[in-house]
């Protein structure tokens, strides 16, 4: 696994990119009456797919066929924005271009409610296969809940919200079956995802679990008394979630990782990736009950057979 420390990384990670984060925004029909606003985060390379000048120029055009759908990037994520604020957060637009410098972001408007999201996402998971799928706080819960029993098995949660008043959240996340692969990126500072409870979830939770800890950020990810900070590090959230993404970017043993504002040299720093010494992985071999029959009338008295039982 990449190390994240590396000089030429922090140079990398730190410094502008040479070739800049570009977006293509269009609209995708998601059923008979439905459509939704769509925008593509990618960086262009030799090889990307661009649109032709006429469909650049018309802004949200509608792209639904295969053969429309083939000139953009393929996404490696489908994400959704939080419950009131819609695409245009600063927080969302820095970690969607991060995460745009190595791979390829599609963020969907919809201000529906949970139902509507899962709907609206499983739509754009059939137009557009994706690796992982993933969302900011109300869009964490319906990628949580579009996820299960699909074929993603990567999510990335930009803040989540676990608790709210006294209620607390995280069916959904108990659902995810135990080959599926989850990046939580939230702050210490969060009032609805306390890193106590966070913690708490993450054992229950069959799926293997991941925590970017962002230090010092809220639920908003502002960070108090420096607005530019917040910024800067959730572009840097976005870049090393990218890494997260990508096949042999993720050790099952070191599962966290330190991201924080060092207001002296205002840059952003952060730790490799770490073992929590509380969260130890759990064995992933199936147990075998084998169980005997004996005595009585059984019609199958002293027989045995075997069951395989999976965590």
């Amino acid at each position: 696994m990449e190390s994240l420390l590396d000089p030429i990384t922090v140079a990398i990670i730190r410094t502008p990119p040479e070739t800049s984060v570009e977006l293509i925004h269009f609209r995708h029909s998601t059923s008979a009456k439905e459509s939704t606003q769509c925008r593509l985060y990618y960086t262009p390379t030799d090889g990307s797919k661009h649109l032709s000048p006429p469909q650049e120029a018309e802004e949200n055009a509608f792209l639904n066929s295969s053969e429309e759908l083939d000139i953009l990037p393929q996404p490696d994520i489908i994400f959704n924005h939080g419950h009131r604020n819609g695409l245009d957060v600063a927080s969302l637009v820095a970690f969607s271009e991060g995460f745009a410098r190595t791979q390829t972001c599609l963020s969907f408007v919809d201000f529906g409610d949970l139902e509507h999201r899962t709907s609206t996402f499983r739509s754009l998971m059939s137009a557009f296969p994706s690796a992982a799928v993933g969302g900011r706080s109300y869009g964490s819960r319906s990628s949580c809940r579009a996820a299960i029993w699909s074929p993603v098995r990567k999510l990335i949660f930009f803040t989540y919200p676990l608790v709210r008043g006294i209620d607390e959240r995280y069916e959904e996340l108990l659902q995810l079956s135990s080959d599926v692969d989850v990046l939580f990126v939230v702050g210490d500072s969060d009032p609805l995802c306390v890193e106590m409870h966070l913690a708490a979830i993450r054992k229950r939770m069959r799926a293997r679990t991941w925590w970017i800890r962002v230090i010092g950020a809220d639920h908003q990810f502002s960070m108090r008394g420096n607005n530019g900070a917040g910024t800067k590090l959730c572009n840097v959230a976005g870049q090393i979630a990218a890494k997260w993404n990508v096949e042999g970017g993720r050790d099952l043993e070191k599962t966290e990782l330190t991201l924080q504002y060092d207001k002296v040299n205002k840059q952003s720093v952060w730790t490799e990736w770490f073992a929590h010494p509380d969260l130890k992985k759990v064995s992933e071999k199936p147990i075998t009950v084998t169980i005997t029959l004996s005595g009585g009338s059984l019609p199958a008295a002293g027989e045995e057979f075997a069951h395989t039982l999976s965590r």
